[in-house]
C-alpha cells in the first residue's frame, strides 16, 4: 500500500500552544517532495483531520526544515540498519572491512539523528518574526 496526499510539514516558528508556521506538502509515505504554492500557514489548532491556521507567505524556513528533517530521519534509519547488516557481516567473517563500514554508518547515522533533534532547536522564530505573527491573530 502506497501513502500518498497533502500534509503540513515544516513545524518553525513556535510560539507556544501548538502554534508554529508550517508548509503543506505533497508527500509519499509521509516523506515531504513539493511543497504547495499556497504558501505556509500559521497553525492555530490541529487535528488528524487538519489544521486551523492563518495564511501566511510560502517560509523558506518552513520548506528547508521539512526537507532537512525528512533527509536527516531517513538517513539515520537506513545508517541503522545498514551498521546493523554490518554488525551482523562482522560477526560471522570478522573482516576489517565490515568493521570499518559499520563504523562509518554508525557514526553518520548518529550525526545525522543528531541533526534531525537539533532542527527543532533551530526553529525558534526571532524576535521581530514572533511579534509579527503574533499580530496575525491578535
Amino acid at each position: 500500500m502506497i501513502i500518498f496526499g497533502m500534509r503540513h510539514y515544516g513545524a518553525v516558528d513556535q510560539l507556544g500552544e501548538g502554534r508554529h508556521v508550517a508548509t503543506r506538502f505533497f508527500h509519499i509515505m509521509f516523506v515531504p517532495l513539493i511543497p504547495a504554492a499556497t504558501g505556509s500557514v500559521l497553525v492555530l489548532e490541529s487535528d488528524w483531520g487538519g489544521v486551523r491556521g492563518i495564511e501566511v507567505p510560502l517560509s523558506l524556513k518552513s520548506v528547508f526544515m521539512a526537507y532537512l528533517r525528512a533527509a536527516t530521519f531517513c538517513y539515520a534509519v537506513f545508517a541503522g540498519f545498514s551498521a546493523f547488516g554490518a554488525l551482523l557481516f562482522f560477526l560471522k567473517t570478522f573482516r576489517p572491512s565490515a568493521a570499518v563500514y559499520l563504523s562509518g554508518m554508525a557514526c553518520t547515522g548518529l550525526v545525522a539523528f543528531f541533526l534531525f533533534l537539533v532542527s527543532y532547536g533551530l526553529s525558534r522564530p526571532s524576535t521581530a518574526r514572533r511579534e509579527a505573527l503574533e499580530r496575525l491573530f491578535v
